[in-house]
């Protein structure tokens, strides 16, 4: 290794560890003002950082966490975008529920972020056990400390265990329950095909012994990002008003399409190499999951959009106002609650 390629290394190292101890700083500070600023703040801080630069700008996001040498192909664009867009169904379905009365919406959440923290701190720790060892395989860039991590999956476990509103009932029996338990269902089972059999998705997609550590860790995030919503649907079927399920199954059906329209425009733009039987098979898949939201969702599309989505998507500046609203010195932002509320002055 040349000179130049050791100072490179040495910089990525170091701009590597100031980014982790950032992130470590951020999550402690976003976790003492309670669950449900811990909440909003993991919430926004995925929509801006990750969400949005993931859908729109992949190529820049791959090159932020390549781990192998050579060029990224097609496939790690279309699961950067995918996860973008679960990222974002994940961000709305939070918004929209975050204008519900009953609290006890928020532990659903708390306990599929702990699931989903968890799914992601392994898929981050399989990096360090073969990324290094396996032939070919060249360390670009690996901003991917398990500590930030680990700390959030602890602090929603923390506050899911602390949780006292358990108002969930499974016994609700309605024909868009059974719709909406099949979704949890499908999400449940596509979960632990990305997670724990990535290979059966990428041989569909290139050829077989072609995927690299890079094609794996998307999947294994993937999957992560599948059992998040998979807790959602389950949980949904407890909740009391409709708007608040639609505030779920709706993102989801939405977050389907999406997902949908990523994968045709990739083969479309790489028509040449499709293989149809694979290509209908992903699409089988994910027309399932399209439908049996549809069926789930209990009003009109444009209604809800118009009545719903937008007007509450038009109230984020406010609610970012709130959240960093302060007055002199650090009053109103420092409120811990310990049988009384007490300001830090």
């Amino acid at each position: 290794m040349s000179l130049n390629e050791y100072r490179m290394l040495a910089q990525d190292f170091a701009w590597t560890n100031r980014a982790e101890i950032g992130a470590t700083f951020v999550t402690l500070l976003s976790s003492i003002w309670g669950r449900r600023f811990w909440l909003g703040s993991q919430i926004y801080l995925a929509f801006v950082c990750h969400a949005i630069p993931m859908i729109f700008f992949p190529e820049t996001c791959l090159s932020y966490v390549k781990l192998n040498s050579g060029n990224t192909d097609a496939v790690h664009i279309q699961l950067v975008q995918w996860i973008g867009i679960l990222i974002f169904t994940q961000t709305l379905s939070f918004w929209l529920l975050s204008r519900s009365s009953d609290s006890a919406t928020e532990t659903p959440q708390l306990w599929a972020y702990t699931v989903h923290m968890g799914c992601m701190g392994i898929a981050k720790a399989f990096l360090y056990t073969y990324s290094s060892e396996r032939s070919g395989a060249t360390l670009h860039y690996r901003p991917l400390s398990l500590i930030p991590i680990s700390l959030s999956f602890l602090i929603n476990l923390f506050y899911a265990l602390r949780s006292q509103d358990w108002a969930v009932n499974f016994e609700q029996v309605s024909q868009r329950n059974k719709y909406i338990h099949l979704d949890a269902i499908l999400l449940l089972a596509f979960g632990v095909i990305w997670f724990a059999f990535p290979s059966l998705f990428l041989n569909c997609q290139i050829a077989a012994g072609s995927a690299d550590d890079l094609h794996n860790f998307l999947c294994h995030i993937i999957g992560a990002f599948l059992f998040y919503h998979a807790i959602m649907s389950i949980c949904s079927v407890s909740f009391n008003k409709d708007d608040e399920k639609d505030a779920v199954i709706f993102l989801h059906f939405i977050g389907y399409v999406m997902l949908f329209a990523v994968f045709a425009v990739r083969h479309i733009k790489n028509w040449e190499d499709v293989s149809l039987k694979n290509a209908a098979l992903i699409s089988a898949a994910d027309i399932l999951l399209i439908f049996n939201s549809f069926m789930a969702m209990n009003v009109d599309i444009d209604k809800y959009l118009t009545e719903t989505l937008i007007p509450r998507v038009k109230q984020v500046p406010q609610d970012l106002h709130k959240i960093l609203k302060a007055k002199t010195g650090f009053n109103t932002i420092f409120q811990h609650k310990i049988g009384h509320t007490w300001q830090l002055v």
